[in-house]
C-alpha cells in the first residue's frame, strides 16, 4: 500500500507540474505518504469554481482552510491581531485533490 500511494503521488505531481505550472505546492518530501494533496491556485482562480469544473470531469476535490479561521462562525467575535488579509486571500485559493 505504501509504495502504491507513493507512486500515485509521484504521478500526480509529475502530471500537475507539467500541465499546471501555475499551481503552488506545499514543500514536503516526495517519498512521503500523504492523506491529501492541497495546492494553491493562481490568484485569478478560486477553489469553488475550480472544484465545480473538476467535478464535471469526475475529479473529486475538497476545500481546505476555508473560510479562514477568523471567518469561522465560532470565532468571528474573537480578537484578531494584525491584518488577516493574507489568510482571507489564501482561503479562497486552496483546494485538495
Amino acid at each position: 500500500v505504501k509504495r502504491n500511494r507513493q507512486s500515485l503521488y509521484a504521478r500526480y505531481m509529475s502530471k500537475l507540474r507539467s500541465t499546471c505550472p501555475s499551481l503552488i505546492f506545499q514543500e514536503k518530501p516526495e517519498d512521503g505518504i500523504y492523506p491529501l494533496m492541497a495546492v494553491l491556485l493562481p490568484e485569478d482562480r478560486n477553489s469553488t469554481d475550480v472544484g465545480k469544473l473538476l467535478a464535471v470531469e469526475g475529479i473529486e476535490t475538497r476545500r481546505w482552510y476555508t473560510p479562514a479561521l477568523h471567518q469561522q462562525p465560532a470565532l468571528r467575535a474573537a480578537a484578531v491581531v494584525g491584518s488577516a488579509e493574507v489568510a482571507t486571500r489564501l482561503a479562497t485559493r486552496i483546494i485538495g485533490l
